[in-house]
This record gives structure tokens, C-alpha cells and sequence, in this order.
């Protein structure tokens, strides 16, 4: 299953934010917390490769440094608990 296209996609909106009225908080950050580890397995997917560049850019920072992981996942963690 392509789960960036699930996730970004209108039905996988809709579950997030619907996730998010339901669920108590910290279970609800736990289901963040994986989406962005399942999203960010794939370092190739435009999504990832996009915020990794975006976040080079944004920092100084070169393509293969270390550091554009943890940001790329915290660009995806905001972006997911807006939706709740």
C-alpha cells in the first residue's frame, strides 16, 4: 500500500482529523509518531525528498547531512497534528 498517498490524500485527511476528535491525546500522538516513521521509510519519495531539500535549504544545511532526518520528520509531525 502506498501509505503517502493514503495519507495526504482527502480519505486519509478526513481519518486523521476524525482520529483526532476520538482519540485521547497521547494515543493520538502515538499514531503521528508512526505515520511519520512509515512516511519517512522512503527517503526517495518526492514528498521526502522535497522537505529534505526544503529543510537544506532553510538551515545551510547539505543534502546528505544527518540532521534534515529529524527535520523532515518534524516538518511531517506539524503538519499531521494540524489535522486534529
Amino acid at each position: 500500500m502506498d501509505w503517502q498517498a493514503f495519507f495526504v490524500s482527502e480519505r486519509g485527511t478526513r481519518l486523521g482529523m476524525t482520529l483526532g476528535r476520538l482519540l485521547p491525546r497521547p494515543v493520538g500522538r502515538a499514531l503521528v509518531e508512526l505515520a511519520v516513521r512509515i512516511v519517512t521509510r522512503n527517503r526517495q519519495s518526492p514528498l521526502v525528498r522535497g522537505i529534505r531539500v526544503n529543510q537544506s535549504v532553510a538551515r545551510g544545511l547539505p543534502l546528505d547531512a544527518p540532521e534534515l532526518l529529524a527535520a523532515t520528520r518534524q516538518v511531517l509531525r506539524n503538519a499531521l497534528q494540524l489535522l486534529g
